[in-house]
């Protein structure tokens, strides 16, 4: 019985020291840390400043490990966290303002690094204009190569992009709509594109959106099918038939066939569809030269 007491208490002070050990690892500061983690956050900041984006790059465990939340969406990993630093962070052009506020990093056991935060950001990319307020999350790990970021969770508290002002003619006949364009359309109204095209049958939009996303249109468009039939594929959906007098919605990750004669008028987000187009007349101007 005496045993069993002197086994019971045993087991007891090893819990009490456990927790005590683990109270102690929770309640210490670090410092020495803290001002390694807040260097590796001002290096991420320069190399943004700086297009140095091989450097942003290298401040990132990439690996099977590696997640992201961002804007709400589904779980990412190395592949598309890579492809955002580079093809959005990486093509900042200027930086009008950065302000970390309520920036707080919290050290667990000496390498591993919770940093949660809002910024307010301001900048562009070539002649577009940004303003974000963000909220954040980042984890560092360190490694032998400095802290580096294995996890990231960023979401928006407001986002207003500079548009065009609303142009003085809101309206126009199909008549005098542009023509003679790869794609016809009007922008500038209230964040909005609209266009008005005749494809004829055989018209297969699939070359164009080489080098998007998955090989697919990523904007979202809303329409109307005035003559004429498309056949429609998405990447994880059915494909679908659209026919001569029906409305359509195009969520992202499609692309499109005409199969008869059509003349389509639909509707995009202003933002998504100028990228798109921008890149549609890089592809047309290398294979006309």
């Amino acid at each position: 019985m005496k045993a069993k007491i002197f086994i019971v208490i045993v087991l007891l002070f090893g819990f009490s020291a456990i927790y005590s050990q683990n109270d102690l690892e929770i309640s210490n500061e670090y410092p020495e840390a803290k001002k390694e983690v807040k260097k590796a956050l001002d290096e991420i900041e320069q190399s943004i400043r700086d297009n140095e984006v091989d450097k942003l790059i290298s401040m990132h465990a990439y690996g099977p490990k590696f997640t992201e939340f961002q804007n709400g969406e589904k779980r990412q990993g190395s592949e598309e966290n890579e492809n955002f630093e580079r093809n959005f962070l990486g093509t900042i052009t200027e930086i009008e303002k950065w302000e970390w506020e309520d920036l707080k990093i919290n050290i667990y056991g000496g390498d591993v690094a919770n940093v949660t935060f809002h910024y307010d950001l301001e900048f562009k990319r070539g002649e577009e204009s940004y303003d974000l307020k963000m909220q954040g999350a980042l984890l560092f790990i360190k490694t032998n190569d400095g802290w580096k970021i294995t996890h990231e969770h960023m979401a928006p508290l407001t986002e207003t992009k500079n548009r065009p002002e609303t142009p003085e003619k809101t309206h126009i006949s199909k008549s005098d709509f542009p023509k003679g364009n790869m794609i016809n359309y009007v922008e500038g109204w209230g964040g909005m594109v609209v266009a008005i095209n005749e494809p004829p049958a055989g018209t297969d939009f699939a070359p164009l959106l080489i080098g998007q996303k998955d090989d697919l249109c990523q904007v979202p468009h809303w329409g109307y099918l005035e003559k004429g039939k498309l056949q429609a594929k998405y990447k994880d959906r059915p494909t679908e038939i659209i026919s001569k007098g029906e409305v359509f919605y195009m969520p992202p990750g499609h692309t499109a066939k005409v199969i008869e004669d059509a003349r389509i008028i639909d509707f995009s987000p202003e933002e998504e569809m100028m990228e798109l187009m921008e890149d549609i007349d890089n592809k047309v101007y290398e294979r006309k030269n």
